[in-house]
């Protein structure tokens, strides 16, 4: 038969035995040694084993019978059941009276005077009373039993008094004795006395609960007669078993037991019939096996982390605690137990939680006070030396969770993180640590609620008192102002008792430091004496702090060292903890018991950290803030080079290194805009996302811009090689996919993540930055020298980061989040890619720039050589539109043509590129005589003529030759014959004048790609750009020239 904890009932009739004896199942007869006979059995609706007695009556039976229960099963609480007489009128026959003090009424002595009392009484166990008016509070317990109707019988949580006689009088002396000396007992019964004198030797929790089954007024036996008795003992028994269910759920052993052998009565010390489980113990379930695995990992975990930190080297300090003043508690009522009846050492901690009616607490502290040292120190103690009805506590760090998963299952992820042994679903069951926490069997205790972004530690709570049901053991630790605040905004833990870490007294520190320190060493005694005399000094101020008290005794631990140099009147409190704390990176991270990381490369790695945020202007740290100074120019490098070889190989080398310049300026300059306003990761104030998920999610979104980037660019790069160089296909897509592979790469390069893969790649040879960073962190977060705040992190100990970085920001101006305002939210989607966006935009636009300045030298000017010189003017109409730009306007040449008149000017070429001649730039138009017409004739020494009409009102594209013109410096004509015989002079305005070459020619010659026919007739493509109608013809031929220019 397996223990997984047992309530021992003991009743004194043989009906009310029996009424107690019809709840149990699976019954079996346990004898203890002298004979008694305990039947012990399970009670439907809860795991508590019942073992039940009849003891006869009297106070003396019930002593001796509550003695050999206590050496049999060592039980968890005892309750006596049955009935009693009432003493009060406000009683009535079938009422259930449960015992807060019983009272031995028979103490006392006969004088001449009368009887002189000598009172002596016994409280309840405060636990099981707590849990009595929990459930009894409504009728549900007593329903079975009163299937009419009626109301049922009431609860009395009121004292009772144990006699050594039946009181059946209501004049009896014994009923004036009563009354003049206990006067509060409600009722009267012969066996409680001995039953709680008895147990409270063997210190167990004990509980009366007693049916009123008459008046003891001398009607006792018609009242019997009437079934009263019956029904009070049934009522009882009813009220007994409802607190035996509702009681916290019973301990599921890390053990078996055989049936209790029974043992002798003079047989010294309590027996505990424990056994370890072992594999092939048939009893044992697979929940048992899996809670045993369970215990055994995080032990180990445990020791080694009472080892690090040398908890027990050579003891603990004594951190006291009571319970908390702040406005942060459930109510009385809810919590079984007031609040200022908390209080203890962290020692105490794990009694405490046992002792707890709803055993959930929370422990609140100052920086530095310990709370994490109370977590740990419970874990250890629970696990070392787990008692009956003992959960396994698991460490769980609450800086990792995250709405984006429940909280039920966060905690089983970090059960099963504990213990990855439990997987083993033919040894443990499918699924065990579902199972284990689903039964009570696990109990977590939450470090560092305080360490959750503050908008997520009201919704960590609600999660966590939902998830944590009723008889569940919790122990949660945050600071105080952090708790107090979410309190305040509507979350608390409601079953949760608060209690709050003082400062060390100077006695304990005292004390502490002796006990470290090796005897006959008198090199303490001045610091002593100084603490001694001045509890409120400077000294002894700093050594209130647990970690002060540490770092001392860690500083001053070898005998060339001086204690007595913090007892200088010159130095301040900051001195005193300056002084110490030189010593605290060396103590923290010590060689034994090892760490994972060593003094000398920590201190590196976390003096590169310091410094980061101080040329931040930070208290946060963030894997995106790593930033090598050559990050930047390299990833500048990356999109120069694309855009430089793409145009190098296309139109030759200074194109191309032109390109390069720019686009890897421009990427360069972004990388550093966006590094300089900390814009390289959008975080949500909620922050949902811890370090290490966001630095896969921006890897995720640093690979998908990159193929974004890279398709896009494939698929626009052989586009245009196709579409306007006229390329093959094959070619084309050769050189797309090798100028969208590099932009991607450059992309890439230039996400949050691939800086940061940089950076921490260079910060890796350097020595300054181990090569995974995540690991480091979690480390040196779990040592306590970091504390996690979301997706950042932060120093504990401020003057260790200005021991490091040189400097504390006292008022940062700025955050690692960056500073997103509303017009950013809109572009909410966009804002993770917002880093590689940005460079990829600065890098186009350097593209562009020099894609312009290169489209601007196709066009050859034109100058007057000979013949009718045209009038010459600049139409700026346009630049009404352009406000807050500059507007050069438009050259225009003009013809006057009277009726019947011809023109032809000559002009000769300016600047030629060596690139083919296409044909003459700019529009021309005839206006100012209607139903005029000229006939325009244009020629290239050397080149077929190209002629067309141009009628009044008229707006028409210069043509193109034939064919392309080798680029010679010969003689350019234009030609104008009037057409009709109108009466009125004709205008010809040529808008922005020139010639025009092919500047696509090398890009062809170097794919091997012929230029493309050209017929005389074929106009200008049209332009793209809509211009106002208010716009003049001559404002249009400019913007049109340039666009076709650009297509």
């Amino acid at each position: 038969m397996s223990l997984s904890g047992t309530v021992v009932v003991l009743t004194a009739l043989g009906l009310e035995y029996l009424a107690v004896q019809k709840y149990l199942r699976d019954s079996e007869l346990v004898r203890h040694g002298t004979g008694t006979v305990f039947e012990v059995g399970r009670v439907a609706g809860t795991a508590w084993r019942v073992a039940l007695a009849e003891v006869g009556e009297g106070n003396r039976s019930a002593a001796v019978v509550t003695e050999q229960a206590r050496q049999t099963f060592d039980p968890e609480a005892l309750l006596f059941v049955g009935v009693a007489g009432g003493l009060k009128d406000d009683l009535a026959l079938g009422d259930v009276v449960i015992a807060t003090r019983v009272y031995a009424a028979h103490g006392g002595k006969e004088a001449e005077e009368g009887f002189l009392a000598r009172p002596e009484g016994w409280a309840g166990s405060h636990a099981l009373l707590q849990t009595a008016r929990h459930a009894l509070r409504g009728p549900a317990w007593h329903q079975r039993l009163n299937a009419t109707g009626a109301p049922g019988p009431r609860v009395w949580f009121k004292p009772i008094a144990a006699g050594d006689v039946v009181l059946n009088s209501a004049t009896a002396p014994l009923r004036g004795q009563l009354h003049t000396h206990y006067n509060d007992a409600v009722a009267i019964e012969m066996e409680s006395a001995g039953m709680a004198h008895a147990a409270q030797i063997g210190r167990l929790q004990t509980l009366t609960v007693r049916g009123i089954s008459d008046r003891a007024d001398g009607t006792k036996y018609a009242a019997d007669d009437a079934s009263h008795q019956p029904r009070a003992a049934a009522y009882a028994a009813a009220a007994a078993l409802s607190v035996i269910r509702h009681l916290p759920l019973p301990p599921r052993s890390d053990t078996t037991t055989s049936p209790p052998s029974a043992s002798p009565p003079d047989e010294p010390g309590p027996r505990r019939n424990r056994t370890v489980i072992t594999d092939d113990n048939p009893t044992a379930t697979d929940l048992d096996r899996a809670a045993d695995r369970l215990r055994k990992d995080v032990l180990s975990r445990a020791r080694h982390a009472v080892a690090r930190l040398e908890l027990q080297r050579p003891t603990l300090i004594e951190i006291a605690w009571k319970g908390s003043g702040r406005p942060v508690q459930p109510s009385r009522d809810v919590l079984g137990v007031a609040p200022e009846e908390l209080m203890g050492t962290v020692t105490q901690v794990p009694d405490t939680c046992r002792q707890l009616p709803l055993r959930q607490l929370v422990v609140l502290g100052a920086p530095g006070t310990g709370k994490s040292v109370v977590a740990i120190q419970l874990v250890h103690e629970m696990t070392r030396e787990p008692r009956p009805g003992d959960p396994v506590p698991v460490l769980m760090s609450l800086s990792s969770w995250r709405p984006a998963i429940s909280m039920r299952e966060w905690i089983l992820r970090q059960i099963r993180q504990s213990s990855p042994g439990l997987a083993g679903r033919w040894r443990f069951g499918v699924d065990a640590a579902a199972g284990l926490f689903d039964e009570g069997m696990v109990m977590p205790v939450l470090d560092g609620l305080d360490e959750l972004p503050e908008r997520l530690r009201g919704r960590a709570i609600e999660a966590i008192d939902k998830v944590i049901r009723d008889g569940c053991w919790l122990l949660v630790t945050c600071r105080g102002d952090e708790y107090e605040t979410a309190c305040g905004a509507g979350s608390h833990l409601t079953r949760a008792a608060v209690v709050e870490l003082e400062a060390v007294e100077a006695k304990a520190a005292i004390a502490y430091l002796t006990r470290s320190k090796l005897s006959g060493d008198d090199r303490w005694n001045v610091v002593f004496d100084a603490m001694r005399e001045e509890p409120g000094s400077r000294l002894a101020r700093t050594m209130a702090s647990p970690l002060m008290l540490y770092l001392a005794k860690t500083a001053y631990r070898a005998h060339l060292t001086e204690p007595g140099e913090l007892v200088s009147k010159t130095h301040s409190k900051e001195d005193i903890e300056d002084t110490l704390l030189n010593r605290y990176l060396p103590a923290v991270y010590a060689e034994d018991p090892p760490t994972r990381y060593r003094e000398a490369p920590a201190k590196r790695y976390l003096t590169l950290m310091a410094r980061q945020m101080r040329r931040d202007g930070t208290v946060d740290f963030a894997w995106w803030q790593i930033n090598a100074r050559l990050t930047g120019p390299l990833v500048g490098l990356a999109f120069g080079s694309v855009w430089g070889w793409f145009l190098h190989m296309l139109f030759g080398p200074m194109l191309g290194v032109m390109t390069g310049l720019f686009a890897g300026l421009g990427g360069w300059v972004a990388h550093a805009a966006v590094r300089y306003d900390l814009k390289q990761v959008y975080v949500p104030k909620a922050a949902e996302h811890g370090p290490k998920a966001l630095l896969h999610r921006y890897a995720l979104i640093a690979v998908a811009s990159a193929l974004a980037v890279g398709g896009i660019t494939a698929l626009s790069a052989a586009s245009w090689l196709m579409g306007v160089v006229k390329a093959e296909g094959q070619t084309a897509w050769y050189y797309g996919t090798i100028v969208g592979a590099a932009s991607g790469t450059a992309t890439l390069l230039g996400s949050a993540w691939g800086s940061y893969q940089l950076s921490r790649s260079w910060f890796w040879l350097t020595r300054r930055l181990p090569w995974r960073l995540p690991p480091f962190l979690d480390d040196a977060r779990e040592l306590g020298v970091l504390r996690q705040i979301g997706p950042v992190h932060q120093f504990r100990h401020e003057r260790v980061l200005r021991q490091l970085g040189g400097a504390i920001v006292e008022k940062p101006s700025r955050s690692v989040h960056g500073e997103w305002n509303a017009k950013w939210q809109r572009w909410r989607p966009l804002l993770p890619a917002f880093a590689s966006l940005s460079q990829v935009g600065s890098a186009l636009l350097g593209l562009a720039v020099v894609s312009l300045m290169y489209v601007s030298s196709t066009k050859i000017e034109l100058r007057y050589q000979s013949g009718d010189k045209p009038r010459y003017f600049v139409d700026t109409s346009f630049c009404v539109n352009q406000v807050g730009s500059s507007c050069t306007g438009v050259a225009i040449w003009s013809w006057k043509l009277p009726q019947g008149s011809s023109r032809h000017t000559v002009w000769l070429p300016g600047t030629l590129h060596g690139r083919s001649i296409q044909g003459w730039d700019g529009r021309i138009a005839a206006v100012g005589c209607a139903g005029g017409a000229v006939k325009v004739t244009l020629a290239l020494a050397g080149e077929a003529p190209v002629a067309f009409t141009l009628s009044d009102s008229a707006e028409v594209p210069m043509k193109d030759l034939s064919e392309p013109a080798r680029p010679e410096r010969r003689p350019v004509s234009l030609t104008l014959r009037r057409l009709d015989d109108r009466p009125c002079s004709l205008v010809v305005e040529w808008a922005s004048p020139g010639l025009v070459d092919d500047g696509l020619e090398p890009a062809r010659k170097r794919l091997g790609v012929a230029a493309p026919a050209m017929t005389h007739s074929a106009p200008r493509k049209e332009s793209l750009v809509r211009v106002p109608r208010r716009a003049s013809w001559s404002a249009r031929a400019m913007m049109e020239s340039a666009q076709t220019k650009r297509l």
